[in-house]
Parts: C-alpha cells; sequence; structure tokens
C-alpha cells in the first residue's frame, strides 16, 4: 500500500458482496471509516472510539489496544482526572441547561422582532422583546459563573473528547507502518507506535482537535519523521513521539501527501502548502485548498479536485534549492448538477487519466496531460460517497456508505462492469493477490470483510 489507490496486479473474485464470496466476515468491537492496512501476514483497522486492531489474514483478531486519555494517565493522575470529573457533571449539566434557556429567549425574541416589522409599535411586541433581552442578560452572569467553577477542573477540560461529526467519529485516521511498527492517530488527538506484536513504544496526547465536524487526518511517514495535522501540523520523531517541529498551517480533514523533489523531501497539505519534512517549513503553495479532502501526489505532480475545479500543479527544485510550484491545468469539474457538491474522496491517477467523485457520487474524468475532461457520470450510488476510486486488478471501484459499489473499467468512456450490495463503508477497498479486503461503519455490528473465491 503506497496511497496511489492502486492494485493491478490484484486478482479478487468479479463477484462480491455480503453473501457472496465471503472468505470470512471477523466482527469488530465497533465502527471505523479507517481504510484496513496489510503488512505481511496481519492487518491493521481500528474502532470507535480509538481502537488499532490487529488481525491474521484468517480474520482472527490478535491484538487490540485502546487508546482513551485515561491509558495515558499514572495512577494518581487517573484519580485526580476521576475526581474532577464528579465535579464537572453537575457544572455541564446547568451549562447546557442554560444554553438551552438562551436559546429559547434568542428565538422568542427574533420572532417578536419580525413580527413588530408587520406590527410597528405594537406594544405587546415591544414589550416581549424587551423581556426576552432582560432574561438572556440575567441569563449571563450564571452562565460566566459556571464557566469560572470550570476553570478549576483542568484535568477534567483536558481530557474531554472534543466534538465530532456522527458520521466521522474519532477513528477515520487510517494506521500507517514500515514493516517494523504500526503508528495509530485518532481523532481524539492521541497518537500511538506499537511494534508489529503489539508491544507498546510510545503513545501521547499530542493536540486535540475542536471543530465540531470531527478529524480524519492520518500520519504519514516520511522517514523516521512522523507528520500528523490537527489544528497545526507536526514532526514527530517516529521512535519515541517527540515533536521535533510544528507549524500553524492545519486544521482540516485531508491527508499530507509525501513525495520527493531533487534533494528535499516534502509533504503537501489540503490546504495546499508544500512543506520540509525535515523541519515543517513552508516551501511553496498550490494555491488551491482542499475543501474537504486530500490530494495525489505522484512524484513531482500533484492532483486535486475541490469546488469548482480539478487541477493538476508541477514541483520543481531550481539551481538555488528552493521549490518552485507552476499550475499544469485546471478544469471545472462538473458540467451537470450537482456541479457545487464536496469532494471527500482523493483522485485517482491511472493510465494518463485522472479520476474524481463528489459526495453524491458524480464522477468526472480528465486527461491528466492536458486537464481536457473525458467524462462525466452519475454513478447513483445514494448515501454519501466517501470512498476514493480505487483500481482493483482491470477494474475502478469506489461505494457509499449506502452499501452500493460499483466498478468500471479504466479508459475515456465510461463503462460499468458491475455493482456490488455491502453494508455501509467509508474506508477505501485494500487488494492483495485473490483477495479483497473491505471494513464497513454500520454502527457496533460493523466486519471487517475478506473476499475470495472458494479454494482460493
Amino acid at each position: 500500500m503506497d496511497g496511489t489507490g492502486l492494485f493491478p496486479a490484484a486478482t479478487p473474485p468479479a463477484a462480491w458482496g455480503a453473501a457472496e464470496n465471503v472468505a470470512w466476515a471477523a466482527e469488530m468491537p465497533n465502527w471505523s471509516n479507517a481504510t484496513p492496512v496489510l503488512v505481511g501476514d496481519r492487518l491493521f483497522t481500528q474502532a470507535e472510539p480509538a481502537t488499532l486492531l490487529c488481525l491474521d489474514l484468517s480474520g482472527k483478531i490478535l491484538w487490540q489496544r485502546s487508546h482513551a486519555y485515561e491509558d495515558l494517565l499514572t495512577t494518581e493522575e487517573k484519580a485526580a482526572l476521576d475526581a474532577e470529573r464528579v465535579k464537572m457533571a453537575p457544572l455541564d449539566q446547568k451549562e447546557s441547561e442554560l444554553w438551552r434557556a438562551m436559546n429559547g429567549l434568542q428565538r422568542d425574541q427574533r420572532q417578536a422582532e419580525k413580527e413588530l416589522k408587520d406590527k410597528p409599535g405594537d406594544a405587546d411586541l415591544t414589550a416581549k422583546v424587551e423581556k426576552c433581552k432582560a432574561d438572556i442578560e440575567a441569563l449571563k452572569p450564571q452562565l460566566n459563573a459556571v464557566r469560572e467553577q470550570k476553570k478549576l477542573l483542568p484535568l477534567a477540560e483536558q481530557y474531554r473528547l472534543p466534538p465530532t461529526h456522527g458520521a466521522n467519529g474519532y477513528s477515520s485516521n487510517t494506521p500507517v507502518s514500515d514493516g517494523t511498527h504500526v503508528w495509530a492517530a485518532f481523532g481524539t488527538g492521541v497518537v500511538a507506535c506499537y511494534a508489529l506484536d503489539g508491544t507498546p513504544v510510545w503513545a501521547r496526547l499530542v493536540e486535540k482537535p475542536n471543530h465540531g465536524w470531527g478529524h480524519s487526518c492520518s500520519p504519514v511517514l516520511v522517514g523516521d519523521t512522523l507528520i500528523m495535522q490537527y489544528l497545526r501540523t507536526f514532526g514527530l520523531d517516529a521512535k519515541t513521539g517527540a515533536e521535533r517541529w510544528q507549524t500553524r498551517i492545519g486544521h482540516a480533514w485531508g491527508t499530507p501527501q509525501p513525495t520527493r523533489v531533487g534533494n528535499l523531501d516534502v509533504v503537501v497539505t489540503d490546504s495546499g502548502d508544500i512543506l520540509n519534512a525535515a523541519d515543517g517549513k513552508p516551501l511553496g503553495s498550490t494555491k488551491m485548498r482542499l475543501e474537504y479532502g486530500s490530494y495525489l501526489v505522484l512524484g513531482d505532480t500533484i492532483y486535486g479536485a475541490t469546488k469548482p475545479n480539478a487541477a493538476a500543479f508541477k514541483m520543481r527544485q531550481d539551481e538555488a534549492g528552493a521549490l518552485q510550484v507552476t499550475t499544469l491545468w485546471q478544469t471545472p469539474l462538473l458540467a451537470k448538477p450537482p456541479n457545487d457538491d464536496r469532494y471527500y474522496a482523493a483522485p485517482l491517477v491511472y493510465q494518463g487519466l485522472m479520476y474524481v467523485v463528489n459526495q453524491q457520487s458524480s464522477l468526472a474524468v480528465f486527461d491528466t496531460a492536458t486537464g481536457e475532461k473525458r467524462y462525466e457520470e452519475s454513478l447513483k450510488l445514494g448515501g454519501t460517497t466517501y470512498v476514493a476510486p480505487t483500481l482493483i486488478g482491470k477494474g475502478i471501484v469506489t461505494g457509499s456508505d449506502s452499501g452500493k459499489a460499483v466498478v468500471f473499467a479504466p479508459g475515456a468512456t465510461y463503462q460499468e462492469t458491475s455493482r456490488h450490495a455491502l453494508e455501509p463503508f467509508r474506508g477505501c477497498p485494500v487488494a492483495v493477490g485473490n483477495r479483497l479486503y473491505i471494513r464497513t461503519c454500520n454502527g457496533g455490528k460493523s466486519k471487517l470483510y475478506c473476499f475470495a473465491e472458494a479454494g482460493k
């Protein structure tokens, strides 16, 4: 697995689904959007809210490790945290009640002000507006008092789960491995390293994301530096977890993409900023910030899609050693509705064509040399499409959290070859040899599937 989405040598079954060519289906302790990672004879995946799992190739769970905040603390720190949480619970409840009351008053005030436009000077409506304002002002000191009390409980606040979205959770991050160790990251801000046999190496809270839609950036390994993006982007010593550098660039959902240009090891972030992997310093930019997804970087070429354009950029190191970035092309994504949609999935590039799909499963295909659009097609998958187009054998696969998937042939015209029905999934499929692996995300009943023809 190299991040390209290309498995051209794979030969999984042409027919697969919830009851078709299932070699095994391992029940997971909880759901996750993470893509499974195959390392030798082991599979790694994640589960909500912050569990890393290792399975063998028969689907047996060999080990699993939890990464709750409590797991990072000493016995004394846990006791102090528990004591603060007991005190924090009624304060949280009181704050919630005050917010609900304030929101209700603000809603009533807006409604009365709206009616006043039709009845200027109405005494009852005017009085209602003034009473709402007064009641809101009366609640503010109470709210401030609760907040001041919560400041006296720093551990309970520090180790509180950050906000997230129901479709994202805390385990959407895909693990990364160098063949001897595996690194896992979670939307809680915790990053950890293990030997392949589950022996812990290190774990730490790097930084808590605070975006209400959650977090999904995966860790990236560049030499002996682990790069992880939360509110900021961090370079960590992969062996110890110690911080080597940080930069304010961050706070997005896509994963930085590593490559080498000249004698520079760089990562291309979803903000379009290109960072030196050695020290985190910005070297250049595509000047195209991706709203949700990740870039695809192949050598010195960057491919990306975010409304309204698909684009390609070229990097080169000049004679002075500086990085230069030029735009190769930018092309409008879709002519047909929905043409202003979100692009969660990263692009796929194969045999001179770039494939991109939006959240409503509208596919667009571009010539990578010229940017000319070859075709667009509605795949009609339903649900939301997070699954990046993935080449498996001779077909390209994508799917949605409706549980539907489609396979079509690479090329400049659309040729569908098959459709499949499974449980909801958001992670990308992985194929090696004659086996196809897909991690589903339908609540507590989710599974890691392995598809293969009987006897193979």
